[in-house]
């Protein structure tokens, strides 16, 4: 907590007004979701709760009740 509160209290000295930030652009096309699955780092779940992929290629993630069925 120390830490963080001495990390607040150095944002209190910028300066007010216009902060520019360097973006770093890249030309490399990135694919939608649908297409092309992300790199996901999936997380432990509550035992009532699942992860299921859907869409065409499988590639959308939903998290669902494990006690849902298809119909």
């Amino acid at each position: 907590m120390q830490e963080s509160a001495l990390t607040l209290q150095a944002l209190q000295t910028i300066p007010l007004g216009n902060v520019f930030v360097d973006l770093i652009f890249s030309h490399k096309k990135l694919l939608s979701s649908i297409l092309q699955a992300p790199k996901l780092e999936l997380k432990p779940l509550p035992n009532n709760l699942k992860y299921v992929f859907i869409g065409d290629n499988n590639t959308l993630l939903v998290i669902i009740a494990k006690g849902l069925t298809s119909v």
